[in-house]
């Protein structure tokens, strides 16, 4: 299936070759005021979790609607969310954690990607017998593969965790795309949690020379695949941060609503 989900990505993103771009950026999408926090326990309006980075700060910010417009890319949008920003977790960036109200799904489109996630936890399936793995927000982008997918039980909900790659043509795969994310719902399917964490890891094979386009074209698939197999067989300390203390925090999420 991992060669599958590469020959797929070959397809989809071969349309966009042209615009000569690569990967995307998943920044937050706004700034403004927020309450810095820092210490073992982050707790909010909406949730609470454990931060197993003793090195990071955390930011909570209340994120205002951008509405739906066709005439933008899709992650010029978003519902109005709660947002924590962590420090100091990845050499790559800081990561993300948003909490959205899914009341305001509709509106933006976003109930597809809810309904692919709720499957998902309800039936159980092998996570990496799937083409693609549910991802919010959304991008300008497609998910050219993910690599260790697993579900993860937090108290009040589940979600599904995985490292995976955005991007915009068929390229060599740059470290700092890379990243995990947590994509979980509580219980009551009030609130939709989605993060997203750079990550930093030696893993990465040597691409394909890329100067040859039909060359390079000939061997992504195989160099899609190997990247896979390299990624599912590392270890959380192979990653930094380490995959199980993400795991660890993604696992203590607690809804206080």
């Amino acid at each position: 299936m991992s060669l599958q989900r590469g020959m797929g990505a070959i397809a989809l993103l071969g349309i966009l070759t042209g615009l000569g771009l690569s990967s995307c950026d998943n920044s937050p999408f706004a700034t403004g005021s927020g309450n810095s926090t820092s210490g073992a326990v982050v707790e909010s309006q909406t949730l609470r979790f454990n931060n197993p980075f003793p090195q990071s700060s955390v930011t909570v910010e209340d994120v205002a609607e951008i509405p739906l417009n066709p005439e933008t890319p899709p992650d010029d949008e978003t519902p109005a969310h709660e947002e924590f920003t962590l420090t100091n977790i990845s050499p790559q960036g800081d990561a993300v954690v948003r909490v959205y109200p899914t009341v305001s799904f509709a509106a933006f489109e976003f109930e597809g990607e809810k309904a692919a996630l709720e499957t998902l936890l309800r039936d159980r399936p092998n996570l990496e017998t799937q083409e693609t793995l549910p991802y919010l927000p959304q991008v300008a982008a497609s998910q050219v593969f993910f690599a260790q997918p697993q579900y993860i039980e937090f108290a009040g909900g589940a979600g599904i965790r995985y490292i995976t790659y955005y991007a915009f043509d068929v390229s060599p795969i740059r470290s700092d795309g890379l990243f995990y994310t947590f994509q979980g719902l509580t219980e009551d399917g009030q609130y939709y949690i989605s993060a997203q964490i750079p990550l930093n890891t030696d893993l990465l094979p040597t691409p394909p020379d890329s100067a040859n386009e039909i060359t390079f074209a000939e061997q992504y698939a195989s160099y899609l695949a190997e990247i896979i197999a390299r990624l599912n067989q590392g270890t959380g300390a192979e990653f930094e941060p380490n995959l199980e203390q993400l795991d660890q925090m993604f696992g203590s999420l607690e809804s206080v609503i």
